[in-house]
């Protein structure tokens, strides 16, 4: 009887198999804990990241042109760092929006966005009016 074993592609360089064996395509390079096959060096959490610093900016660039629409006269990002609080990783993007308020007005809005580096999509934000 033959034992099928099925291989689940993870990522480009990176195969786990099903049926739980140390081996791939019956050969005899064995998977050592924490190793790829090929010997490489599994990716630690900062290394599985979706998205970087510039598809966080987007996000949350989308976020706000859909908040306030055509009213923005001035969006800049100050700080982006990647972080973790408890047991949630994000992207923390920090800046400054100018947008119209009226005809001669101007508002300026300090914010704080944080963005899921796996979907991309803002999880969280604060903004504070400057005055």
């Amino acid at each position: 009887m033959a034992l099928l074993r099925f291989r689940v592609k993870l990522s480009s360089n990176f195969t786990e198999h099903v049926d739980g064996c140390d081996t791939i395509d019956g050969g005899s390079r064995s998977r050592v804990s924490g190793q790829h096959v090929d010997g490489k060096r599994e990716p630690t959490m900062s290394q599985k990241k979706a998205i970087d610093a510039t598809a966080a900016e987007a996000a949350v660039r989308r976020m706000l042109e859909g908040q306030y629409g055509g009213k923005i006269s001035s969006l800049t990002f100050d700080k982006v760092w990647y972080t973790a609080a408890a047991t949630r990783e994000f992207w923390e993007v920090q800046g400054v929006l100018i947008y119209k308020k009226g005809v001669f007005s101007q508002e300026r809005r300090n914010f704080r966005y944080q963005v899921d580096p796996d979907s991309g999509e803002v999880v969280g934000y604060e903004e504070t009016t400057v005055r």
